[in-house]
């Protein structure tokens, strides 16, 4: 019988299997000789089981003109030639992973990144397949081991992405100090920004041997670096806009006039750009500004002590021994003015003294942070008068501004047989102008004279604004009269508002208005003030809170008067249970302390002046102002 194959089969790999189903006999032609197993390359036709001459072997099945078409037939396709031909099998034409290029072309078939096409990337994948990973496209990373994210040209790895303590600069040129590197040279005696000088190259003394030597070498716009000692020298900042940092601090760098004052002069022109930072000013001895001399300038003073400079002997008039100022918009800025004296040990002639500690005249400087403490008037032998106008400041026709900071300490004291010693402003005298002043404590400005008045602060005329600002535990002895041992108002405007005027005493012959004086032409308003425990003893005793000369220059609202002895208002009508005045006790959290600067004037919770003042002005929380100096917005100090 004859086998009935299909004409054209697709594949190769049926025809042993359609030879099963045929009888044998038909399937060999004996009059032709054996087939080897292998056509000839030029078959004519498809193989259709029968040779045309007698075979000697079952036929494999194979017609290679019309399966092959250029294949190998040495030996039956297997479906993987060197090279695809139509009867290879379907795998050697797929593209598993959507790329392009076929599985015996691309190098990982499972990521569409990689073929031989791609371009090399950092990514640790032979994207390109040329058998090299990441070649060509590694950064290099630099070693930051004190990290200051600066690296170490000496020190590298490369990676896609910088491995932890290293970064991709390479500005540091020590990595084992986090000061230097090739950032901004600053004062501190190493090389920072690594240009191979140190402090600008104005180092004193390494550069310099003085601090004056270093100004006068230097021009507008440099710095000057002074290490940490005891430079015994004045200097004078020759109208220069100079940089001068004591960089190891004010407690550690100080210039010392040693007699010699002022101690600094700032006084040709130079502008907010002329700086002194970090220094202890001390030693001098002048009539005028022994310390510190500031005028036609407009200097920013920084991180400074002003202490110990003195006004003594030969002089008649000692005005701003520590600090003084004249036509300046200064900038000051956490200075300490401390411990500053003007005393007369003189047997004859008159004796007088405008600030002690500071002198400020015109100009509009600003103050933030300056503590103004311990200064000191004295006259200490026989001598006709001696007459202070402001122990620790005296202000004429100035427009300041201070926030932040403590008026405490300030002292005017006479021994021996001095004539009829007086004494006004124990903390601040302000002859004329505007003062602001916010977030500032008064406390133990203590004068002891013939006359004394105004202890925290005394205001013949101009503007006063206080606002979160405590006056407490001053003491005025008066042989003749004290007054006014919180605050003496002989004229201007003052506004009070959100302030505490507390234990303060006046002693003496005649005593008037322990927590406020107000004299004629003086006019003052309280809004959220706290008026308690002040005293007026003495042989003559009038007002213990308040004492004024004319009701129509004192109005007060929302403020609460407690503990107010024997003869609490003077000259005013009592403003108790009216304009929402109140009497209750405030509870302060803590007034046990012989020293004023040390009670805490914060509220208690059974405090009566919480959520009590002024319903138009909010407290930090929006709840109602609590009254007294750490109520309102800016209670939190």
């Amino acid at each position: 019988m004859q086998c009935g194959f299909a004409p054209e089969p697709p594949l190769i790999a049926f025809y042993p299997l359609l030879l099963l189903a045929c009888d044998p006999a038909a399937t060999k032609d004996d009059s032709q000789p054996a087939d080897t197993g292998a056509d000839p390359a030029g078959d004519t036709g498809a193989d259709s089981g029968v040779d045309s001459s007698a075979d000697t072997a079952v036929d494999s099945g194979r017609d290679d003109s019309a399966i092959d078409t250029g294949g190998d037939d040495s030996a039956p396709d297997s479906g993987g030639d060197s090279s695809p031909d139509s009867a290879d099998s379907a795998d050697d034409l797929h593209d598993n992973d959507g790329d392009g290029w076929q599985i015996d072309e691309d190098c990982d078939d499972g990521d569409p990144v990689v073929n031989p096409g791609a371009t090399e990337s950092c990514d640790g994948r032979d994207n390109d397949c040329d058998g090299s990973t990441d070649e060509d496209v590694l950064l290099l990373y630099y070693a930051d081991s004190d990290g200051d994210g600066y690296g170490d040209p000496a020190s590298t790895t490369s990676a896609c992405a910088p491995p932890p303590g290293y970064v991709s600069n390479s500005d540091d040129c020590d990595d084992s100090n986090p000061a230097v590197y090739g950032g901004v040279e600053v004062c501190d005696g190493v090389d920072n920004d690594c240009d191979g000088v140190v402090d600008f190259g104005r180092h004193v003394p390494t550069d310099f041997s003085s601090i004056q030597d270093a100004i006068d070498g230097s021009s507008s716009g440099d710095t000057i670096c002074v290490a940490a000692g005891a430079y015994d020298e004045t200097i004078d900042f020759t109208g220069k806009d100079l940089v001068i940092e004591g960089y190891e601090g004010a407690d550690s760098t100080l210039i010392d006039g040693d007699g010699v004052g002022p101690v600094v002069r700032i006084d040709s022109g130079e502008s907010a750009a002329a700086t002194l930072r970090g220094f202890t000013v001390t030693g001098g001895e002048a009539e005028t500004g022994a310390g510190l001399y500031v005028e036609n300038a407009d200097p920013t003073l920084e991180s400074l002590i002003i202490e110990d400079n003195t006004c003594s002997g030969v002089y008649y008039y000692c005005t701003g021994t520590g600090a003084y100022f004249a036509q300046s918009d200064a900038n000051l800025s956490s200075v300490r003015i401390i411990d500053n004296e003007a005393s007369w040990p003189g047997d004859s002639g008159l004796a007088y003294g405008w600030g002690t500690g500071l002198y400020v005249e015109g100009g509009s400087p600003v103050f933030t942070l300056v503590d103004l403490q311990g200064n000191e008037h004295a006259a200490i032998a026989t001598i006709s008068y001696v007459t202070a106008y402001g122990v620790g400041a005296h202000l004429s026709g100035t427009d300041l501004t201070w926030v932040g900071g403590t008026v405490s300490g300030n002292t005017f004291g006479a021994t021996g047989s001095v004539t009829r010693p007086g004494a006004a402003g124990g903390g601040i005298y302000l002859a004329s102008g505007t003062l602001r002043l916010s977030q500032v404590a008064f406390a133990d400005n203590d004068m002891a004279a013939y006359t004394a008045s105004g202890g925290a602060i005394y205001v013949v005329s101009g503007t006063v604004e206080l606002e979160n600002v405590t006056i407490a535990g001053h003491e005025l002895a008066g042989d003749s009269a004290a007054y006014g041992a919180g605050l003496q108002l002989y004229g201007g405007a003052t506004t009070l508002t959100n302030v505490d005027i507390v234990g303060n005493t006046l002693d003496g012959g005649t005593t008037r208005g322990a927590g406020i004086y107000v004299y004629a032409g003086a006019t003052v308003s309280l809004d959220n003030v706290g008026v308690v425990s002040n005293v007026s003893g003495g042989s003559s005793a009038e007002g213990d809170a308040v004492w004024a000369s004319s009701s129509t220059g004192f109005a007060s609202t929302y403020s609460n008067y407690y503990d107010l002895g024997g003869d609490p208002f003077a000259g005013v009508t009592d403003p108790r249970g009216s304009d929402g005045n109140i009497e209750g006790d405030p509870d302060y959290t803590d007034t046990s302390s012989a020293d004023g600067l040390d009670w805490d004037l914060s509220l208690s919770a059974a405090s009566a002046c919480l959520d009590a003042g002024d319903p138009a002005i909010l407290d930090v929380d929006g709840s109602t102002s609590d009254i007294g100096g750490f109520g309102g917005p800016n209670g939190a100090w």
